[in-house]
């Protein structure tokens, strides 16, 4: 049964060094596949097989160390044979350089609870949430068939992100519940002198560092509330969210409909109760509507569905805008409103 361990690297670009383990594994039965993790990207840094090479009663360490801003990380992977298969653990350290440090240990027995965010998946463990050092640090594994895919997810605390999010007007959400609304694009809410209003005050707005807002009283100061990446052009593009968090709705609003940006915001969504809402000019509607569908399998076009506030408050004084386009579940009663 083969295991691949990633990282996933929603910080900088970093190097991540894997020796080989110790007691005396069969080279066969693993391979290091990478020395550095890719910003914004998932890395798989190591595959090892639990069947083959490895013998009964014997164990083998693989250590793999890594830093982020100054905080050094190591990721203790033990594989112990067993009768017929093997048995692992994972133990993530972490070490500000100064005087603390944090580590969690999670075993490869016992009761996994299902991810909201992954079809098939489980949350085992969270370090550095709401800590001084300004990451979060998950710890998530998939079974997949029988496969094992275990991913450590690094990325920044919302605290800590530069520049308008240092005045967050909204709390930072917590890795262990939902957020409200995603703007894809989003600039905060504008109100022009020709009359249009776009944009949310409840908002968490995904756009790209070093954007600011474009238009209306405010124009070229931050972006409030701001998710920042640092390319729309990323294949696949990871928003940088704690592993786990969910989004009850997102929104689009005169920006392009893109299929990378479209899967990311299905895969943050809330499978159950999650909503989609497109604003489009009349040209453009059937071709982002066919877009999002190809990126979101399951979702349907529900025209009767409700618009309630803040969504209601959208005008964008144009005759070429009509009502957004709402994707949702089937079955699900929308409300629309929060």
């Amino acid at each position: 049964m083969p295991t691949n361990i990633y990282v996933q690297n929603d910080v900088n670009s970093f190097p991540i060094s894997t020796p080989p383990p110790s007691g005396g594994l069969d080279p066969d039965a693993y391979q290091i596949k990478a020395g550095a993790c890719m910003a914004m990207q998932e890395t798989n840094y190591l595959t090892f097989n639990r069947n083959e090479g490895v013998k009964d009663g014997h164990t083998y360490v693989f250590t793999s160390t890594f830093s982020v801003a100054g905080v050094g990380f190591s990721i203790v992977i033990s594989l112990t044979g067993t009768f017929s298969s093997s048995d692992f653990w994972i133990q993530v350290n972490v070490n500000n350089g100064v005087a603390s440090a944090s580590t969690a240990q999670i075993s490869a027995v016992g009761t996994y609870y299902l991810s909201q965010g992954d079809a098939v998946g489980a949350i085992t463990g969270n370090l550095l949430s709401g800590s001084s050092l300004g990451y979060t640090l998950s710890v998530v594994r998939k079974l997949v068939g029988s496969y094992d895919d275990v991913y450590i997810a690094v990325g920044p605390a919302w605290q800590t992100f530069p520049g308008p999010n240092e005045n967050l007007s909204l709390p930072p959400y917590s890795t262990q519940g939902a957020f409200t609304l995603l703007d894809i694009g989003g600039e905060g809410r504008i109100t022009t002198n020709e009359g249009s209003v776009t944009g949310f005050t409840q908002a968490y707005n995904v756009n790209v560092r070093t954007q600011g807002i474009s238009n209306g009283p405010h124009t070229g100061q931050p972006i409030p509330n701001l998710i920042p990446l640092e390319s729309w052009d990323l294949v696949p593009l990871r928003f940088p969210l704690p592993a786990g968090a969910l989004a009850s709705y997102a929104t689009f609003m005169g920006v392009p409909v893109r299929s990378n940006v479209c899967e990311e915001v299905y895969r943050v969504l809330d499978k159950a109760r999650g909503v989609v809402m497109i604003w489009a000019d009349h040209a453009d509607r059937e071709q982002f509507a066919a877009t999002f569908l190809a990126a979101a399998p399951g979702m349907v076009l529900k025209p009767e569905d409700p618009i309630g506030s803040p969504f209601n408050q959208i005008d964008m004084n144009s005759s070429d805008y009509g009502a957004p386009l709402i994707f949702g579940f089937p079955g699900a009663i929308d409300t629309n409103n929060f």
